[in-house]
């Protein structure tokens, strides 16, 4: 590519590293080693600018220095490191707590408890900082708070724990990398709103309330709303669970999440509303100043979201340079946009939506050129369908490992719905953008929004139609850890391809497709081969798992239950890549590994004597006299699921421990993999 700065993209791939293992790696005398390195760094730039021979000590000494940054920036963020973080206190256990904190966003609340992220500045009367999830109970008098909001209480604090069954999404981790280490539980009778503090959220957040409330005052209700809440003033809040999974099915749910695309259409807008400057030299050097500040003008009505303001930074630096008259490459514009957004907030990079977003750009700005040269079409009509395809097929490649491994699923329509969305996406923002400022001014008449709700809805039936096509969406797809690295390094070898290096480039390639495959075959013969027999927590349910290669069977107390409904079932299933499920009423023994076998004792309390078993599951509180069925079996663990009452499992426990047997209680810590003795997660 044309002005690509690689030492530009190999600092920023050094501060990402550095980052990356600021979160995971704690290195002793970090300030030693930061200040020594920053000093050589300053010495070596005045010693090394008079001998350019030697310009690659300075070049590897930057690059050392944007690591440390990195590494510096992550620990930062470490709880451990901030003065009175609530997380260095003791939260063990649900204790009740005065707090005091100032609403800082407001987030999807679910059938029972409003949500936000709370900024606490004291817990017990005594000062606290830090990020905490606020759920409130929800009521018929509920009163809602929103962000600037700064309120005290009482509530129960509680930590954040992992899942309690094998699943992909670590609920806690995710919570980590937004900085929230527990939750205060609390109702809305134990709130008061004491101060409402002024900032550029708490004014965004208003003015995007006063938005909806004209919207809705001109005639526009249900999805149609929801959509325009979504796409222009970044609230996906609303919008149904059903058509979220109809968007997420048919592969463009990007639609609906404010970044690159909407922020590059508004840009376009933009240089179109201001081609008048043209024509005159001052209004012309302003021209991209107006265009700057229209862009977070729209980021603000967005809500500064991170793909917001990254799409916003990106453009914003692309038209400045635009100014500026210097030629460069939009890559290294994109590096210095995640450079800036890094040292800001280091967070990001483990964010799922932010990689995706990075990667589709990535992918789009170095591959759609190369692609476009396949084919150019002769006619407007042609070229529009081109253009739209070969984006959809670049950002679909670009994040396709991303979304086989968070998602474990993929659809082959894509490229349809992409066709069928984005090249009218321009007219639907615009017509949004027209709406808007028509309900504001209390000038939108009522033909305008049956016509724009129609579009709208004719949106809606368009990807539902697509996303109902459940033959060529493929879920539950076997992708773990080392085949997405792999694949990446495949990825890679083609955004790097060098026309003038094919040897180079072609190895490169190679050597990265070959280290997939060795990857893939074993993963596919691990995976033929799985054997396993899972224990999973299930509320006053019996659960149990038998996995065979890429078949599952469900043993549970009622077969005529929906597994549809259960949540643990398929998430285990979509971790390992189950295609086929079979439901049947839990048996008494189980056999493991063809030499060992796990006793199943229900509410009955019968089974059979003077046999040896190596495992024992008590489900639905047997009463049983635990001491005389271990001196008669001698089991070597002893397992209470989540069926049982609590009062038998503490009993049980205490005698395991008498006995000096090992006890598993699947209600306090988890699921257990019996294949392998592993506790879950």
């Amino acid at each position: 590519m044309k002005f690509l700065n690689i030492n530009l993209i190999i600092l920023t791939l050094f501060l990402c590293v550095g980052v990356a293992l600021g979160f995971h790696i704690e290195i002793q005398n970090k300030a030693l080693i930061f200040i020594s390195t920053s000093s050589v760094f300053i010495v070596s730039y005045f010693t090394i600018k008079r001998n350019l021979k030697l310009s690659f000590i300075f070049f590897g000494l930057a690059c050392l220095m944007l690591f440390f940054i990195g590494y510096a920036r992550a620990q930062l963020e470490s709880p451990q490191l901030q003065k009175n973080h609530y997380a260095q206190g003791d939260i063990s256990h649900q204790t009740p707590v005065q707090f005091q904190g100032e609403i800082t966003e407001v987030l999807k609340a679910n059938a029972y408890n409003d949500k936000y992220y709370l900024e606490l500045f004291q817990i017990n009367s005594q000062d606290n900082c830090g990020k905490i999830l606020l759920k409130v109970k929800k009521d018929s008098i509920n009163k809602p708070l929103k962000i600037g909001h700064q309120i005290h209480g009482i509530a129960t604090i509680k930590k954040l724990n992992p899942p309690q069954n094998p699943q992909r999404f670590n609920y806690k981790a995710y919570m980590k990398f937004q900085s929230v280490y527990a939750t205060l539980d609390t109702q809305n009778e134990y709130i008061e709103i004491y101060k409402l503090n002024s900032s550029l959220k708490s004014h965004a957040d208003e003015v995007r309330f006063i938005i909806k409330n004209k919207l809705e005052n001109a005639g526009f209700k249900g999805e149609s709303l929801n959509l325009i809440e979504a796409m222009l003033l970044g609230r996906r809040d609303n919008i149904s669970k059903e058509t979220l999974s109809h968007f997420q099915d048919s592969g463009v749910i990007h639609v609906l999440a404010i970044s690159g695309l909407h922020v590059g259409i508004i840009l376009i807008f933009l240089h179109w509303l201001t081609y008048f400057t043209l024509y005159n030299r001052l209004t012309r050097l302003a021209r991209p100043l107006i265009i700057i500040i229209g862009l977070w003008a729209f980021a603000f009505i967005a809500g500064l979201s991170p793909s917001v303001v990254r799409a916003t930074l990106m453009f914003s630096i692309l038209s400045f340079n635009y100014f500026l008259q210097r030629r460069t490459s939009t890559v290294n514009i994109l590096c210095v946009a995640l450079l800036l957004m890094l040292i800001y907030q280091p967070q990001y990079l483990f964010q799922v939506g932010f990689q995706l977003s990075f990667t589709a750009v990535l992918g789009i700005l170095t591959l759609h050129p190369r692609l476009k040269k396949i084919y150019q079409p002769r006619y407007f009509l042609d070229r529009i369908i081109w253009d739209v395809l070969s984006v959809s097929i670049i950002a679909q490649i670009s994040v396709l490992p991303l979304l086989l491994y968070y998602f474990n699923q993929a659809s082959a329509l894509f490229w349809l719905a992409n066709i069928m969305v984005i090249p009218f996406l321009g007219i639907i923002l615009g017509f949004g953008i027209f709406s808007i400022v028509l309900s504001l001014l209390g000038l939108m008449i009522k033909p305008l929004v049956v016509a724009y709700s129609f579009i709208l809805e004719t949106l809606l039936k368009a990807i539902e139609w697509v996303a109902i096509q459940d033959q060529f969406i493929f879920a539950n797809i076997y992708f773990n850890k080392a085949m997405l690295w792999t694949s990446l390094l495949i990825l890679i070898s083609l955004l790097i391809w060098d026309n003038k290096s094919k040897i180079r480039s072609y190895t490169f390639l190679n050597i990265s497709f070959s280290a997939f495959l060795i990857v893939f075959l074993n993963a596919y013969k691990t995976y033929k081969s799985q054997s396993d027999l899972f224990i999973l927590k299930s509320y006053n349910k019996s659960l149990i798992i038998e996995i065979n290669g890429s078949e599952m069977i469900v043993y549970k107390d009622s077969i005529a239950e929906s597994q549809e409904k259960d949540y643990a079932t398929k998430s285990l299933a979509q971790l390992k890549g189950i295609q086929t499920i079979q439901e049947r009423p839990l048996k008494n023994v189980y056999t493991l590994n063809g030499n060992k076998s796990l006793l199943v004792i229900d509410s009955l309390g019968a089974y059979e004597k003077n046999h040896f078993n190596d495992y024992v599951l008590l489900r639905s509180s047997p009463k049983i006299n635990l001491e005389r069925f271990i001196s008669s079996t001698k089991p070597k663990l002893i397992i209470a699921d989540a069926s049982n009452y609590r009062s038998y499992v503490n009993r049980w426990k205490s005698t395991c421990e008498k006995y000096n047997i090992d006890f598993h209680s699947i209600y306090e810590s988890g699921a257990l993999e019996l294949s392998k003795l592993k506790k879950l997660p």
